[in-house]
């Protein structure tokens, strides 16, 4: 069965690195075929395949942590940028990082990203909460090869490989075009006006627009940028309620706004709710992963508490 596995995970390689014309790097060559020899071969493999795509300066010393084969079954094949995450561009001796304190950056080949010593002492160490081997898989003084438990936040960085999310602006110009669809372009002017001098930092956030008709029905004048903040603020809840959530919060529930102080109070009755005594006409008009709107038919003053 473990073989099969393998012969999968081999396929899923080839797939990912795709073989290059250009020789491997000797030194990540050295790696694959030492690897290979001690039973480690998907790490092998990986290496082998991915080495034309990896640079190394100095190109004669590294430090490459090297996940059991077990870990490449349960998870996957490494993609690039996880394999990068692997590979310190420069030997390191095991006493040496033995004597790191906790919370020392370890610079990879990935850019901009380190691995963390988060336990050092004689007989024991972890980096990024994994256990590294202090027995080396092989060192001959340039290339040091260590034996990991499990890959490195295999979980997190895999997601660099997925398709990309939408970007900020993309979301809000999503909404602010269902807001005028849905006769909400009152709120989707202040929206326009707001959000990315404020709610553009990658926040959560539920906006409940009032129709058009609203503002009209109460005489709302807007003079300045001031007025724009007050009322836009007093309709968004800082953390993402879905449709399925508010009709599960129970009744008397309090909702706290980006206007310090004032409240949402949601009142239940079957099938509908209200929300400052104002009721919700178009449930999850928009949701993302970032923002959900929920029309509603009037104002959320606080007259209506």
């Amino acid at each position: 069965m473990e073989d099969t596995n393998l012969f999968t995970l081999s396929t899923l390689l080839f797939l990912l690195f795709p073989l290059a014309a250009s020789s491997t790097e000797p030194l990540l060559s050295t790696a694959a075929d030492t690897l290979t020899d001690a039973g480690f071969l998907s790490m092998a493999l990986t290496l082998r395949l991915a080495s034309p795509s990896l640079t190394l300066h100095p190109a004669d010393s590294a430090t490459v942590f090297v996940p059991p084969n077990a870990a490449f079954i349960r998870s996957g094949p490494l993609p690039l940028s996880l394999l990068q995450y692997h590979i310190l561009p420069n030997r390191l001796p095991l006493q040496y990082l033995s004597s790191l304190q906790p919370n020392t950056p370890l610079p990879t080949l990935l850019p901009n990203s380190s691995l963390t010593i988060t336990f050092s002492s004689f007989n024991k160490l972890s980096v990024n909460d994994v256990v590294v081997s202090t027995t080396p898989v092989f060192d001959d003084g340039s290339l040091l090869l260590l034996e990991i438990e499990d890959f490195f936040n295999s979980s997190s960085l895999q997601e660099l490989e997925s398709e990309p999310a939408p970007t900020n602006a993309e979301t809000f110009a999503a909404v602010t075009e269902v807001l005028k669809s849905n006769g909400c372009s009152v709120m989707a002017s202040f929206l326009d006006a707001q959000l990315y001098t404020e709610f553009g930092d990658g926040r959560k956030f539920t906006i409940l627009a009032p129709l058009d008709e609203a503002f009209a029905v109460d005489a709302v004048s807007v003079r300045n940028m001031s007025d724009y903040s007050v009322i836009f603020r007093k309709h968004v809840v800082p953390k993402l309620i879905r449709w399925r959530d508010l009709i599960r919060l129970p009744n008397k529930t309090l909702l706290p706004t980006f206007s310090d102080g004032f409240e949402i109070n949601v009142t239940v009755s079957p099938k509908r709710r209200f929300l400052n005594g104002v009721l919700v006409a178009v449930p999850d008009m928009f949701r993302g992963d970032l923002v959900v709107v929920h029309g509603i038919h009037g104002l959320l003053d606080s007259s209506r508490a």
